[in-house]
C-alpha cells in the first residue's frame, strides 16, 4: 500500500503542480496537520508558502514549536499563523487596550455580533 507522503513526493505530483502553476496565479492546498504526519514536509519542493492554522486553547505551544523545529523548510516559507476558534473574551485579557479591536463595525460584517 502506498502512503500519502509517497504520493505527494512522486514525480507525477510535481508535474501536476507544474501544470497548475502555468494555468493559475494561486493554488491553495489543504494539507494534513504538521505535527503527526510527514505529508506537509513532502510538499516543500513544490509549495511556495504555508499558512499555519492552529486551534485556540487546544494546540499546545510546545507542539507548535516542535513542529517548526522538525519542519524547517515549512517554517522558512511560513506566511503567517491563523488562530482558529478564538475565544475573543479570553483574548481580551491578554491585550486589554485592544479588547474591542475585533468588535468594531468593520469586523461585524464578517459575522461577529454581540
Amino acid at each position: 500500500m502506498i502512503n500519502s507522503s509517497e504520493v505527494l513526493a512522486a514525480d507525477a505530483t510535481r508535474a501536476l503542480f507544474k501544470d497548475l502553476r502555468a494555468k493559475y496565479d494561486y493554488v491553495l492546498v489543504d494539507l494534513s496537520p504538521l505535527v503527526p504526519v510527514v505529508d506537509t514536509r513532502a510538499t516543500t519542493g513544490f509549495v511556495d508558502s504555508y499558512v499555519f492554522v492552529t486551534e485556540w486553547g487546544r494546540t499546545k505551544v510546545a507542539a507548535v514549536k516542535h513542529s517548526f523545529q522538525d519542519a524547517q523548510n515549512v517554517y522558512q516559507n511560513l506566511l503567517g499563523v491563523v488562530l482558529n476558534k478564538t475565544n475573543l473574551n479570553q483574548l481580551s485579557t491578554y491585550d486589554p487596550v485592544g479588547r474591542n479591536y475585533y468588535r468594531n463595525k468593520y469586523y461585524g460584517q464578517y459575522g461577529l455580533t454581540e
